[in-house]
């Protein structure tokens, strides 16, 4: 059986979630029969970067030469495309090159594809997908019609992979398909790959068997763990992690839940719009400043991940835990001094 994923991507332009206004871009494009040399598609994962620069490109042409930049990323492979190129297409107007996660081609590879770019055969287009925009050069950007792609919300994701669920037959609670449009981050295709494996599993799908299979610590979990920092016991707060974290629960979904529960008391606080995580403001003061600081302790610690720190969220904890040491203090200053409150 062929994946979930290509049984069920986009087969149209139309079909692509998520992304109306790019795609409205590309329809004028062809309305207009205006095609830039060369379109950058940028963004997260699997939010439909190459299926889309592949789709534009069927709409345009049937001569389509696909690569993948982490693969033909030196000169002579550039080189040697380029050699490629200078021949005109066979069946179309164009003869269209797409290179997938451009930004990982060599400096030497650029500068030989920038040639090109300043003066493009009218015959050649360029269509690159990348997650790292930061990395080509601005000498390539510069002659680039660069398109953002959004990461895709959850409402569409559930909907689409609902679909699937639908037709497939498969058994799972609402809550199951929630957690993971959640744990997706955005991206349909991580959805669709987290549904494939549970495709395979003889049994109903169930919200706790989705976080302890793909060791994603839940939302009432990260909740317990700040609630032992704002009450000061560090200890507990680190205990509690261990549990998960001696399970092999990834460090990574500790810090993405704990950021999406700062960012929500964050976006509370200045605008009164109550979520599921303001019922802490009741029980403890959460000042302007500690919330800005829990907010740069965990995307700083969330940075050095990549750097293979060991221990990572208990350093996090023990630091957030200090700062509460300080917001304590600011709480009883702001109770025997009210107008001290709005220093905070």
């Amino acid at each position: 059986m062929s994946s979930l994923y290509n049984l069920y991507s986009p087969k149209n332009l139309e079909n692509i979630i998520g992304q109306t206004f790019i795609i409205n871009i590309l329809k004028n494009m062809l309305d207009k029969e205006i095609i830039p040399n060369a379109i950058i598609f940028s963004g997260i994962h699997g939010v439909g970067k190459t299926l889309l620069a592949r789709l534009f490109a069927e709409e345009i042409s049937k001569d389509i030469i696909e690569i993948d930049g982490v693969t033909y990323s030196g000169i002579d492979n550039i080189r040697s495309l380029l050699e490629d190129a200078l021949y005109a297409p066979m069946h179309s107007k164009y003869k269209i090159y797409i290179i997938d996660e451009v930004h990982m081609l060599s400096r030497q590879a650029f500068d030989c594809l920038l040639l090109t770019l300043q003066s493009p055969p009218s015959h050649i287009k360029f269509f690159f997908a990348t997650t790292n925009l930061n990395k080509i050069p601005d000498t390539i950007l510069s002659r680039c019609v660069i398109l953002p792609l959004n990461k895709i919300n959850n409402e569409d994701i559930y909907k689409y992979i609902n679909n699937i669920i639908l037709d497939l037959k498969i058994s799972i609670q609402p809550d199951a398909i929630k957690a993971i449009c959640k744990y997706a981050r955005g991206s349909l295709r991580s959805a669709i790959s987290m549904l494939n494996i549970l495709y395979y599993i003889n049994e109903e799908i169930t919200l706790n068997l989705i976080e302890s299979n793909f060791k994603q610590l839940s939302k009432e979990n990260a909740i317990i763990v700040l609630e032992y920092i704002l009450q000061g016991d560090t200890n507990s707060a680190i205990s509690h992690w261990k549990k998960y974290f001696d399970l092999n629960y990834t460090e990574k979904s500790f810090f993405q839940e704990m950021i999406e529960i700062i960012s929500q008391l964050s976006i509370y606080k200045f605008t009164n719009i109550e979520n599921e995580y303001s019922f802490l403001f009741d029980k403890y003061y959460l000042s302007n400043a500690l919330l800005l600081h829990y907010w740069d302790i965990l995307a700083n610690q969330y940075t050095s991940l990549n750097n293979n720190t060991s221990h990572t969220v208990e350093i996090s904890i023990i630091m957030m835990s200090t700062v509460q040491i300080t917001n304590q203090l600011s709480a009883s200053i702001s109770q025997a001094f009210p107008a001290a409150k709005v220093l905070y």
